[in-house]
């Protein structure tokens, strides 16, 4: 009997791994399956956040990029330690004097991730202007204000806020990893929406440039040009009609241009992958965020990168609103 016993005992452990196996085999399939499908696959939080290093593409194959700085400005000690390590996996350099925050983010210039700062430093005195002119002097670079809620702490909100500050970062309500993560891209995203605002003004009238308004502000939901126009308080037409009397591109193709030049702007920032931009901004797939570079563009996103690379991005953008008047 004690040999029937373990003879059960060893077929029962093999058994169960036998049944792990198949059963990770039937989710690597299911997870195939789903992706052939067009489903979006999403990511547990632990490993989205070690995307800044290593972001898994479509495919499946992580695209190697440079680590980005946080800089932090705060008041105390503790704050700052808590903030550090809730930017894991990025590099974090915690300083405590507005009048530090001009020559660390010059000793770190291109490799900045985003700054995070308070309405006021350790001495008191107020860092709002400070953020100004760091916004105008690094107009690629993210800043995020950190105040606590309450009433109590309306002069700080207020201050940020006058400041013009990407995005705001409430104390132990938006201070976790996950929540910081996401606080982060939208901080990106509203930087890297200014910056196509401010490129493409002048080149379209103004009733065009609330179409692009909306596709910056809301990438995610600028696909159908039905849904563009519906959150216009317009008929899909009529954006027809704009567009042939403006003499651009059909709204579809403007769209498209827009859509492609946040994603320039978001290349430039460091840390940022074609995977991750793709991902972030529902293109198909990064190859296809890659293709669109190439069609309409005639750069790789590696070019795009850099100054050059961007400005031609807008010269291309300008020329086909020209190519289409003189059509």
């Amino acid at each position: 009997m004690g040999c029937c016993r373990r003879f059960r005992r060893a077929r029962g452990e093999g058994d169960e791994r036998e049944d792990r196996k198949q059963s990770a085999e039937r989710g690597t399939n299911r997870h195939t399956q789903l992706r052939i499908m067009g489903a979006r696959i999403y990511m547990p939080v632990q490993e989205a956040l070690v995307s800044v290093r290593g972001i898994p593409s479509h495919e499946g194959q992580p695209t190697r990029v440079r680590p980005a700085v946080v800089i932090v400005l705060v008041r105390d000690r503790v704050t700052g330690q808590r903030l550090a390590t809730a930017f894991r996996p990025m590099p974090v350099h915690v300083i405590h004097e507005v009048a530090a925050l001009h020559a660390t983010m010059a000793r770190h210039v291109g490799g900045i991730g985003c700054v995070l700062a308070e309405a006021r430093d350790c001495r008191h005195e107020p860092v709002g202007p400070a953020l100004t002119a760091a916004m105008e002097r690094h107009p690629t670079v993210p800043v995020l204000g950190y105040c606590a809620a309450g009433a109590r702490h309306a002069a700080d909100l207020r201050d940020l806020a006058r400041a013009g500050v990407h995005e705001l970062v409430f104390a132990d309500i938006d201070d976790h990893p996950a929540l910081l993560r996401a606080k982060l891209t939208r901080g990106e995203e509203a930087c890297a929406a200014a910056s196509v605002l401010r490129g493409i003004r002048g080149l379209l009238p103004p009733a065009l440039m609330s179409v692009a308004e909306y596709c910056v502000e809301f990438p995610r939901d600028s696909h159908e040009i039905t849904r563009i126009a519906s959150a216009l308080g317009v008929h899909r037409k009529t954006l027809v009609n704009w567009c042939e009397r403006a003499g651009v591109p059909p709204p579809s193709a403007l769209v498209t241009w827009v859509r492609l030049l946040l994603a320039v702007e978001l290349l430039r920032s460091p840390g940022q992958s074609v995977e991750r931009i793709a991902n972030a901004l529902e293109f198909a797939s990064a190859t296809a965020l890659r293709n669109l570079c190439r069609r309409y563009l005639d750069l790789r996103p590696t070019e795009l990168r850099t100054s050059a690379g961007r400005q031609a991005a807008y010269r291309a953008f300008a020329a086909a609103v020209r190519r289409t008047v003189d059509d």
